[in-house]
């Protein structure tokens, strides 16, 4: 007789994060407390436990999970510290490499990496240039203009100035190195890695079509180049920039057909806005 393989109808999408937006909500609703944190915790499992996305879906939660869970441990926590964000740099890095997204991609094409570097240190530019302390002398009212309507939480912050840091909780100075060089590790490698698996490895992939793993990384379909941008750019606060930044991280990976590109120059870019920050005091950037 033979034997009956039992298979895994596919799970929807919104079952990959349905888990974490439980579990956001529920600790947003509860004001943060531990006790929304732990019942938000325990109808993430159920309902992660009821779907498996990881077994009926293993590509698309591979790509999902380490972003989603990114996310809603930034927006579970009432106030930004050195400590939520190393928990967070540890328990997402730990996700992606257990998901290993990396299995449907080839090595990486290090005779490629020039163009890395190059699209890197353009959108480090790009991100800090007109709030630089020689754009500002140089051009005060393009800075000025710049700030009001093109930096802050879209809509809410159009045609405001950046508000004044009296306090930041990831000086160095007072979260000591150690986090300060978790913090740049998780900005640098964690946060652009999950980054780029999700944003340009899936994502844009799946607005093409729905099985993302058939399409190839160097396809180019303009309006959803477009609409993932948007989408990245709005996820900072530096909308535009961020918007340009997706832009030409699209451009490298459908240049050099190797998601490793995108993440290199990510990484560097992140790597040289941290630099920057310690350097200038800047610390708005992070």
């Amino acid at each position: 007789m033979a034997e009956t393989v039992r298979r895994i109808a596919p799970a929807p999408f919104w079952a990959h994060v349905a888990p974490f937006a439980a579990f956001g909500l529920i600790s947003y609703l509860g004001d943060h407390g531990w006790a929304a944190w732990g019942i938000g915790a325990v109808v993430a499992v159920a309902l992660a436990w009821r779907w498996q996305p990881w077994r009926s879906d293993p590509a698309t939660w591979a790509h999902v999970a380490p972003f989603a869970l990114w996310i809603t441990l930034m927006m579970s926590v009432t106030e930004a510290s050195a400590a939520n964000y190393t928990t967070r740099t540890v328990l997402c890095a730990a996700l992606w490499i257990s998901a290993r997204p990396w299995r449907w991609y080839n090595c990486p094409h290090w005779d490629r990496w020039p163009w890395a570097v190059v699209v890197g240190v353009g959108m480090w530019v790009v991100w800090v240039g007109l709030e630089s302390d020689w754009a500002r002398s140089a051009w005060p009212a393009l800075s000025e203009w710049y700030e009001r309507y093109a930096v802050g939480p879209f809509p809410s912050g159009w045609g405001k100035l950046r508000p004044s840091l009296e306090s930041y909780p990831y000086l160095p100075q007072q979260t000591g190195w150690i986090h300060w060089s978790i913090h740049m590790l998780g900005t640098s490698v964690v946060i652009a890695t999950i980054e780029e698996f999700f944003w340009r490895g899936f994502l844009y992939r799946w607005l093409c079509a729905p099985r993302f793993t058939d399409v190839p990384l160097t396809h180019r379909d303009v309006p959803m180049m477009w609409a993932v941008a948007v989408l990245f750019g709005l996820e900072h606060t530096e909308w535009v920039a961020g918007i340009v930044t997706g832009w030409a991280y699209a451009l490298l990976l459908q240049k050099t057909g190797n998601i490793w590109m995108p993440v290199v120059a990510h990484a560097i870019t992140n790597f040289l806005l941290g630099i920057y920050v310690l350097r200038t005091d800047s610390w708005w950037f992070w």
